[in-house]
């Protein structure tokens, strides 16, 4: 006979709803700097949708993988941009500002 036991963790929290999702997602991406105030997160039945526009791929896809990480998240579906011209702090405008000044 097998001796090994089976362990199980259980939540006594109650039912995880759409905006506990939400929470814990955003927790999750505001510890990423590179990511923080870039992407923003919907929930429905724990399939969450990313969007917004980061500069590289490498981004888009460490946003994909700490959404997963929350707590309640059952799926993620990655509508975030990439492009070249979004500056660290994700707002394209002021990046363009920039380039406008280069060229002066």
């Amino acid at each position: 006979m097998d001796d090994k036991k089976l362990e199980m963790e259980v939540s006594i929290d109650g039912a995880i709803t759409d905006d506990d999702v939400d929470m814990e997602v955003a927790e999750e991406i505001e510890i990423q700097t590179e990511l923080e105030n870039k992407i923003t997160a919907e929930s429905k039945k724990g399939v969450v949708h990313l969007l917004g526009t980061v500069n590289s791929e490498e981004l888009r896809q460490q946003a994909d993988e700490v959404t997963a990480k929350a707590r309640g998240v059952t799926g993620v579906v990655n509508h975030i941009k990439v492009d070249d011209d979004v500056d660290e702090t994700g707002d394209p405008f002021h990046a363009q500002v920039r380039n406008d000044r280069e060229e002066d």
